[in-house]
């Protein structure tokens, strides 16, 4: 229903602005809030700026923000007047409409999670791209490849290079893409794995394989690309040529004849120029292909060392031959023609083997490699589309120099600074354009200009990171929002995304057009300069133009499947844009976990004085000495989370509360491969340690030395009934220092796991003489809300331990204060003078987390905490109550 409403409001904002000659473009994705913020109104004449410009709740129409309207920018294409809105400035979650005088713009929203799973969306058009087996049509393709050319002594001989991805919507196959696209596919994972889920198989059908669907891709690419080189001297660029162009059909249907059957050429490496017919390249060597594949297998090698190792090391030696073979081979590879003179034109090299350098620097330790990625750098030090000008086809490649970061990351010195300082050179180029007109767009509109986009923001990005310069941040968010509609023509260049909003609905592709499947994921091409698209063969529209009003000669972009030059989606394009939005989806995390709560002392105001009424504002004597309680509660009942307490920071012995702490990490390792649900257990001495039921009723037998159970068991038996014998044997699976290591990834530094469920003498020896554990209320409150948000570790973990606490079978403390409509999914712990409980607690429209730790033994703490209990419910439901109140007004 919500996204209904929103489409709704989006589609009469659409006509009032149709009306007139003025509109607001913003990113209908959205924006992170802590990131810069930017809208940009245009109006098709020359006209002056709106008098009031405001941001208004989407839903409620109250006004929010008032900016003051600056001078309009000079025109920009197809408007006389731009302005570029800026509201960074408001930074709570929400949707809304940016209204300029009588001009509307669309609903957007400002949130942490408008980037969340945009990565895994992307793999979709990934994975439909498949040759050989492909899993959207469950059917095989392109089975007989191929037979080899340009190889004296092996013409025509057949070769198996069955696999990889179709290159667009021909079924041309090219290394160059290819090789590119399993690194950036890699180098994604690798910097922001949580980005991706594990809902596909291997294959690529449906079903979870333990492993990440992204790297499930990545191999998909690998296990080509070896084929592709099958031994040390002997490389394939390509598969196939432009004699492909003859119509659209599926790739199971392809009936393309190059003279042998269903069998297709695969050009080898010669370092020679090529081209069968027409038209021949200008290549030069084998380097740039060499220096992609050493990349490819270099890092793979890193990152599949851990999951694969015999398959790691035939890509470690795969990826030393070669560099090898590129540094005896130096030059450029470029893609053969045939018929038609278009074909990926490659110039540049040196680039490549920068990247396979630094890549082998990284994976074999070895400075020598370090040394040749500098020179290389030196030979090209910012990529040369940057500089801007006319650029051929692919003539700069890859279009993001990863090179350059590699280095960075690997030398902590001279290198380093240089790495860094060729990065800024480029960015400076491209800011000195994009900073002449309101949406910050610097690319050249080339042929492929949305894959230049992708890649600045990756270059940008990362450059922020390792530099913590933020000089570029304006651009950097022009250039992101430009990808989701904040354009001219107001539309998103993924197929698919965002559902509700302006996107390609009419991409070049058989499978589209012809038979109506989707394209999800897919990056489109984009806007090319008026002449490019003028003077390009055989590009057409099929019907009349529905941006024709925001056409010009500055830029065209046309939702037409017959404009192949803007409108057709790309394999390693997509691949590309993977990188920088599992960047965002990471960023939008990084905000949420660092303004996670926004503290209210009214909150905390109102705690006290329940604190107190119910006789808990003192200080205690406890086994530690005097001590104070330590209380924290979390409204979720607001967009940003509001925290408030009492001593929320006091560290106290938090008896069996901690064992969830312990069943986070045994969680995560089952996530992470390294154990099961149900791998056998069995207990020792001096684990097994109970001697009596904690709750009684519970049917389930004490454990003893010998029992053979599962680590289910385990760990149902230790949350729900809070089993000693169970904690201390999991804490054995787990070891402490992996539990701390997790807590320590939180920010959680004193919540440290120290001990087992055991007297000294029989703690585990260097266990037995360090302090008890400790934990504050705080670091209960926050491990809790992740679980409540799906953000500790991973969704599974959180749901997984969310569902262990919702089966707690001790209802004799908080529990006893709440109404038996509210569910609580909690953790109880007692021992000698410490009295605990901390839960989340959903009562319908009433959500909270409340983590309470008395110093206090049970007797004397049981009728308190249920006083407690009662009346933080109370509170949080007239704050409930009054924030509704406050919005139905």
């Amino acid at each position: 229903m919500h996204r209904k409403i929103l489409l709704l409001l989006a589609i009469v904002c659409n006509v009032f602005t149709a009306l007139g000659q003025t509109w607001i473009r913003v990113n209908q994705l959205g924006y992170l809030p802590r990131a810069p913020k930017a809208a940009v109104w245009v109006s098709k004449q020359l006209v002056p700026p709106p008098r009031s410009v405001e941001v208004r709740n989407a839903f409620t129409g109250k006004t929010i923000l008032r900016l003051t309207p600056a001078q309009p920018t000079s025109g920009y294409g197809p408007f006389g007047s731009t302005l570029r809105i800026d509201f960074s400035s408001l930074q709570e979650p929400g949707s809304y409409i940016i209204v300029a005088d009588t001009t509307r713009s669309p609903v957007f929203r400002i949130d942490f999670d408008v980037y969340d799973g945009t990565a895994d969306f992307l793999l979709r058009y990934m994975r439909q791209q498949r040759c050989g087996f492909n899993p959207f049509l469950r059917d095989s393709c392109h089975t007989r490849d191929g037979y080899i050319i340009y190889s004296p002594g092996l013409d025509s001989t057949f070769i198996d290079v069955t696999g990889g991805w179709h290159d667009a919507a021909d079924y041309l196959q090219y290394v160059t893409t290819s090789a590119s696209a399993t690194y950036q596919m890699l180098f994604a994972y690798e910097e922001n794995p949580e980005a991706f889920r594990d809902s596909f198989q291997a294959s690529g059908i449906p079903g979870s394989n333990g492993i990440p669907d992204v790297l499930d891709e990545a191999r998909w690419g690998l296990e080509w690309l070896l084929k592709m080189n099958p031994s040390p001297g002997m490389m394939f660029n390509q598969i196939a040529d432009d004699r492909d162009h003859l119509g659209f059909r599926l790739p199971t249907l392809d009936t393309v004849n190059y003279g042998r059957g269903k069998e297709r050429p695969v050009y080898r490496c010669t370092g020679k120029p090529q081209g069968i017919l027409s038209f021949v390249n200008r290549t030069t060597g084998i380097a740039s292909t060499a220096g992609k594949f050493a990349s490819a297998f270099g890092l793979a090698a890193t990152l599949y060392g851990r999951l694969d190792t015999s398959f790691a090391r035939i890509l470690e030696s795969r990826a030393l031959a070669a560099y090898e073979y590129g540094e005896q081979n130096p030059g450029v590879c470029q893609t053969a023609p045939c018929r038609a003179p278009y074909f990926y034109e490659e110039d540049n090299w040196v680039d490549d083997m920068e990247l396979a350098a630094a890549q082998l620097a990284r994976l074999t330790g070895d400075r020598r490699f370090v040394h040749a990625a500098a020179s290389y750098a030196r030979q090209e030090p910012v990529v040369p589309w940057m500089d801007g000008g006319t650029i051929r086809h692919y003539q700069w490649y890859p279009f993001v120099n990863l090179g350059h970061v590699e280095l960075a990351r690997i030398d902590s010195g001279a290198v380093r600074g240089e790495a860094i300082d060729h990065m800024r050179s480029g960015l400076e180029r491209v800011a000195l354009r994009a900073r002449k007109n309101a949406f910050r767009m610097g690319i050249p509109f080339i042929w492929c200009s949305n894959n230049l986009v992708s890649s600045f923001l990756t270059h940008a990005r990362l450059y922020r990171e390792l530099s913590g310069d933020t000089a570029f941040a304006d651009v950097e968010a022009g250039m992101r929002d430009w990808l989701w509609g904040c354009n001219p023509w107001g539309t998103s260049m993924v197929v698919g995304l965002p559902r509700e909003g302006v996107a390609p609905r009419d991409p070049h592709s058989a499978y589209s057009h012809v038979y109506g499947y989707p394209v999800d994921g897919g990056l489109v091409d984009g806007p090319v300069a008026g002449s490019v698209f003028s003077s390009l063969k055989w590009v057409t529209l099929s019907r009349p133009d529905t941006f024709a009003l925001f056409q010009s000669d500055l830029a065209v972009y046309h939702d037409d499947w017959a404009d192949y030059a803007s409108n057709e989606p790309t394999m390693d394009g997509t691949a590309g844009l993977i990188m920088a939005m599992a960047a965002l989806e990471r960023e939008g995390k990084d905000q949420r976990s660092a303004a996670r709560f926004q503290t209210d002392e009214s909150l905390s105001a109102d705690l006290r004085q329940i604190v107190h009424s119910a006789g808990l504002d003192g200080t205690f004597d406890t086994d530690d000495g005097p001590e104070q309680i330590s209380l924290a509660v979390i409204d979720l009942s607001q967009p940003l989370p509001r925290l408030g307490g009492v001593h929320p920071n006091n560290f106290i012995y938090p008896a069996s509360v901690y064992k969830m702490y312990v069943a986070a990490e045994v969680l995560r390792q089952i996530s992470a491969g390294k154990a099961g649900l149900w791998d056998p257990i069995i207990v020792r001495s001096p684990n097994d340690v109970d001697r009596t039921r904690e709750i009684p009723g519970d049917p389930r037998p004490l454990l003893k030395d010998g029992d053979t159970v599962t680590v289910n068991y385990l760990l149902d038996l230790m949350i729900t009934r809070s089993d000693n014998s169970a904690a201390n044997c999991l804490i054995d699976l787990a070891r402490r220092e992996n539990i701390n290591a997790l807590m320590h990834a939180y920010g959680w530094h004193g919540s440290e796991v120290t001990r087992k469920f055991l007297k000294r003498k029989f703690e585990d020896p260097g266990y037995d003489t360090v302090r008890g554990t400790e934990t504050c209320a705080l670091h209960a409150a926050d491990f809790l809300y992740r679980i409540h948000t799906n953000r500790l570790v991973n969704p599974w973990v959180s749901q997984q331990l969310k569902a262990l606490l919702g089966r707690q079978l001790d209802k004799s403390k908080a529990a006893t204060g709440l109404p038996d409509s509210a569910m609580y999914y909690h953790k109880t712990g007692w021992y000698s003078t410490w009295t605990h409980d901390v839960g989340i607690v959903d009562d319908g429209t009433v959500r909270y987390v409340a983590a309470m730790f008395l110093p206090l033994r049970e007797p004397a703490a049981l009728p308190r905490m249920k006083a407690l209990a009662g009346r933080i419910h109370a509170l949080m439901r007239s704050r409930r109550d009054g924030a509704a109140s406050r919005g139905a007004n």
